[in-house]
């Protein structure tokens, strides 16, 4: 499992892991020319990528008024992602109860010159099955050489085609465009989680106690399980304990998208909801290490 040294200040950004899918030598040579143009688009931050908010270009139905996030700065906020080099892609074992320490999404580089066949492309990108985010950047699928259809094959949401490596211009501006796309499609995907949490918490009785595939849950809630509850008892202590759980993982995200001011308020409000019902020794503690870490982000 890939282990993330975590200081407060590196809670506020995304992470993203990226390497090559096989030793294919056309791969391994395409993933390293993305990586040299990170750094020639990047630096000095690279690996960390800064996307300031005003320059991403929004889809038609982003509306700044809609928008969870009441005291994010469009001007002057931005979103931080870090490219996790060569690393796989593996959750954190307290994701659930900390979400600024998973690894967002999971990046495979490929290119079809490695693939003798569709086959061998199936094959290769078919090892990502498992991943439930990610994205298949394919070089050399346009070259007159190559006979494989990547869009036939992935996800087209998934598929990002890159123009070959020989122009360092050409593979610099597509890379902009690229990172810019990532940063929307993370901002509007982290801002819906906030939106689900957010009508969780308005209304808790559309929170399903016996369905804890989709509660927020930690190896600590089967050390001490509600025993001696009633049924009754049981729903209202569940949906209380998920309500101020939903509001710490809210401020999580806010606090990803770059918005502390926003991260802050939830925290405040979550570290209150842990230990007023119930007590959330665990989420407690998370909820004050994140007003830590808005205050210095």
């Amino acid at each position: 499992m890939n282990v993330q040294s975590t200081t407060f200040s590196s809670q506020a950004i995304t992470r993203i892991s990226i390497r090559p899918l096989g030793d294919g030598v056309h791969t391994q040579k395409a993933y390293m020319a993305l990586i040299e143009a990170c750094r020639r688009c990047y630096s000095p931050s690279f690996p960390l990528i800064l996307c300031p908010a005003h320059q991403l270009t929004r889809p038609g139905d982003w509306r700044y008024d809609a928008t969870p996030l009441g005291d994010f700065d469009w001007q002057e906020g931005c979103i931080r992602i870090e490219f996790v080099l060569g690393g796989a892609f593996e959750g954190s074992d307290d994701a659930s109860a900390s979400a600024v320490r998973e690894t967002y999404m999971f990046i495979g580089v490929l290119s079809t010159l490695d693939c003798k066949s569709s086959q061998d492309f199936c094959d290769i990108q078919h090892t990502l099955d498992h991943v439930s985010n990610k994205r298949l950047f394919v070089f050399d699928s346009f070259m007159e050489s190559s006979d494989i259809d990547a869009s036939r094959v992935v996800n087209p949401n998934e598929l990002v085609a890159f123009p070959p490596v020989t122009q360092d211009s050409v593979m610099d501006m597509h890379l902009n465009v690229v990172v810019n796309d990532l940063a929307v499609a993370i901002f509007l995907d982290l801002e819906a989680r906030i939106k689900h949490n957010d009508s969780l918490v308005n209304n808790p009785s559309l929170i399903k106690v016996d369905d804890t595939a989709k509660l927020l849950m930690t190896a600590l809630d089967n050390v001490r399980p509600d025993q001696k509850l009633t049924a009754k008892e049981r729903i209202e202590v569940v949906r209380k304990r998920e309500v101020a759980r939903r509001e710490k993982q809210s401020a999580d995200l806010c606090l990803r998208l770059g918005s502390p001011a926003d991260a802050y308020k939830r925290y405040n409000r979550a570290s209150e909801l842990t230990m007023a019902f119930s007590p959330d020794p665990l989420w407690y503690a998370l909820s004050l290490e994140g007003c830590a870490a808005s205050l210095v982000a």
